[in-house]
């Protein structure tokens, strides 16, 4: 009796699925669209772009090229500085024109998160943080690399003020962002000792301590040009959990973050209480109780959007999006 309930249950559903309209590789209807003119849910895929591009693995430009390219633009741009020609001592005076030049009151009314306005005593107690007393006649530059996502500000707070009272999409105090690893030149500390106004590759602001360390010079420019390194060529990835250290655990690294491979010989077979075979083993800044750099081994899953060294830079739209 049971058998016959079974034959008779499949006569019935292979009935059913008959009268069902098949559909092309089992995928459910379309249920996407925009108000943007001229854009078809086929233009999101990075497969069509890779499709309309005519020879799309020729190489544009050669690894020297490249590096000719940068050196232009380092050499052109005086915007970009390049700090490992950065000058060890500077004049106190050059200094705080620096920090003048950033920390200076916004032309246009700025707003609290309240709807508050930001007065000119409000800007004097921030300019007051700046220490612009504690300059010397000249000044030591310390170097220093990011050790974790940090916001650069126009004065060393985490205050938001904004150009409307209802709009607050953009922190206008917020000036620019670093990623674990970016190189820096620490050139004053704020009165409050908390933060540190610091030059990067391409800009000059205030960052908090806490998410830097100070190292030596030479020993940051070995880390920032590695021989065998890791490339994010995902939108971003994290570092494998890690209970021993937890300023390593899950830590984001974003699209384009260089991080250095581990020298082979120096990676032991449990790190952490993990057998790295199935990861990636590289070297991250760690900021040590007295703030002092020092670097330390991390795991990222070999499954994780990574490449060994840079991709080729060819036409190929999608090249990442298959990295």
């Amino acid at each position: 009796m049971r058998i016959s309930k079974l034959i008779l249950c499949g006569l019935l559903l292979g009935a059913f699925c008959a009268g069902v309209p098949a559909r092309e590789n089992n995928q459910q209807p379309a249920a996407w669209s925009t108000d943007v003119i001229g854009i078809n849910e086929m233009h999101l895929s990075a497969s069509y772009w890779v499709k309309q591009t005519k020879n799309a693995d020729q190489v544009i430009k050669s690894p020297r090229e490249i590096a000719e390219f940068k050196k232009e633009i380092f050499s052109t741009d005086q915007h970009m500085v390049d700090l490992a020609l950065y000058p060890q001592k500077l004049s106190g005076l050059s200094v705080r024109e620096k920090i003048l030049s950033i920390s200076k009151p916004n032309k246009s009314p700025l707003y609290s998160p309240e709807g508050e306005t930001l007065s000119a005593e409000g800007y004097q107690q921030y300019t007051a943080n700046l220490g612009l007393e504690n300059i010397p006649e000249f000044v030591e530059a310390h170097f220093a690399l990011a050790v974790n996502r940090s916001d650069m500000r126009t004065y060393p707070t985490d205050d938001r003020f904004y150009k409307k009272k209802k709009n607050q999409n953009l922190d206008r105090f917020q000036e620019n962002g670093l990623f674990p690893g970016d190189a820096l030149a620490v050139l004053h500390v704020s009165a409050d000792k908390n933060w540190a106004f610091v030059q990067s590759y391409n800009y000059a602001a205030w960052v908090r301590l806490e998410n830097i360390a100070i190292g030596d010079r030479k020993e940051i420019q070995q880390y920032k040009n590695p021989s065998h390194f890791l490339v994010v060529t995902g939108d971003k990835v994290w570092t494998s959990f890690n209970p021993e250290i937890p300023a390593l655990s899950e830590l984001q690294l974003d699209m384009g973050i260089r991080v250095p491979l581990a020298d082979p010989g120096d990676i032991s077979n449990n790190l952490y209480g993990q057998n790295p075979y199935t990861s990636h083993t590289v070297l991250l800044p760690l900021r040590d109780p007295e703030g002092t750099l020092e670097f330390k081994q991390a795991l990222i899953a070999r499954n994780q959007d990574v490449n060994h060294g840079f991709i080729p830079l060819t036409k190929d739209p999608g090249l990442v999006c298959r990295n």
